[in-house]
């Protein structure tokens, strides 16, 4: 099969474009293996051979931590391991708390990954209704910028606000197939 299925590169290019992202870590994994990325293509190392052995490493390969990020080391172990720390930590505060009139304050908790901090905010300040339609529209609006937020970012540029999809969307029909 030349292509791939459901719009899907195929494996050799699907490969390929792992290659350009993600080389180097790609190459360790090898190397840890007893394979180098220099046999791609040659009977040693086919490249349906790389394709199977990048959908089976292990969580903690270069791979997996280049692609997914560190995060990507927490398993279920170490979840588990997190939740016994911070119980036990929990319970020695309780412990040491006893009859204390001004208790120390509570321990934190480990973090997890993935995990954002309550205090974090996201976004800024509410639009408007008479301004949300024309920010929808992509049209300019004169909003006054709070001394404690930044101004509002520009999304002309924006695919759903027109923009750049007016420009590249002819340049991006020629490359089709006819």
């Amino acid at each position: 099969m030349a292509g791939g299925v459901d719009g899907q590169p195929g494996g050799i290019l699907r490969v390929a474009g792992e290659l350009s992202e993600h080389r180097a870590a790609i190459e360790y994994d090898l190397i840890t293996l007893g394979l180098r990325l220099d046999d791609l293509g040659t009977e040693s190392l086919s490249w349906r051979d790389l394709l199977v052995i990048l959908q089976n490493l292990p969580r903690t390969s270069a791979y997996a931590r280049d692609t997914l990020g560190d995060d990507v080391m927490w398993g279920l172990g170490e979840q588990l391991l997190a939740i016994v720390a911070d119980r036990l930590d929990v319970a020695n505060w309780q412990r040491g708390n006893e009859g204390r009139k001004s208790p120390s304050p509570r321990p934190k908790l480990i973090p997890r990954p993935g995990v954002r901090d309550s205090k974090s905010k996201i976004g800024s300040d509410p639009i408007k209704i008479r301004d949300f339609d024309a920010w929808w529209d992509g049209e300019p609006t004169v909003r006054e910028p709070s001394s404690s937020q930044p101004e509002t970012p520009d999304l002309s540029g924006h695919p759903d606000r027109g923009g750049w999809r007016g420009e590249l969307l002819p340049q991006l029909q020629k490359l089709e197939p006819e």
